[in-house]
């Protein structure tokens, strides 16, 4: 096995615990392919302190392409509150 791939199945296992021992049942849980390029670079933002972990680093960017898309995608447009 190569190291990458043991690296992958240290990672999806430490993953899957933290999960598991997450309390915030208001998430659901995403499972994603990604270029390993792209995992280093998050990786690094969570390692220079940027973001906490992975997942908020993940959860930022796609609150900002949603954001980005706000006002041109319908679908995405808030929804008016009930009173």
């Amino acid at each position: 096995m190569s190291s990458n791939s043991q690296r992958g199945t240290r990672d999806a296992h430490e993953i899957l615990q933290n999960r598991t021992q997450s309390n915030n049942s208001s998430m659901d849980r995403v499972t994603l392919r990604m270029p390993e390029a792209q995992l280093d670079s998050v990786e690094q933002l969570v390692e220079d302190g940027v973001y906490p972990n992975r997942s908020e680093a993940i959860r930022a960017a796609l609150t900002d392409m949603i954001e980005d898309h706000r006002g041109t995608v319908p679908a995405l447009d808030p929804r008016p509150q009930r009173r």
